[in-house]
């Protein structure tokens, strides 16, 4: 996700107690939606979708 962030900014996630019973892609969707809210995220041209949208930016599992 960290290419998709706008350039310029630290971050930091405090993340609360329930986040120990989240998977992956629970995680991902938290803190897209956080940044989102912060409009931190790059948008895609034209058709005004964030990247985060895309499925790569949640489907990157390692």
């Amino acid at each position: 996700m960290q290419p998709q962030i706008q350039p310029g900014w630290d971050i930091v996630f405090i993340a609360r107690p329930p986040i120990a019973e989240a998977d992956y892609r629970q995680v991902v969707a938290a803190c897209a939606r956080l940044l989102r809210r912060a409009h931190l995220l790059k948008q895609d041209g034209a058709s005004g979708k964030g990247v985060e949208d895309t499925p790569t930016a949640v489907g990157n599992q390692k």
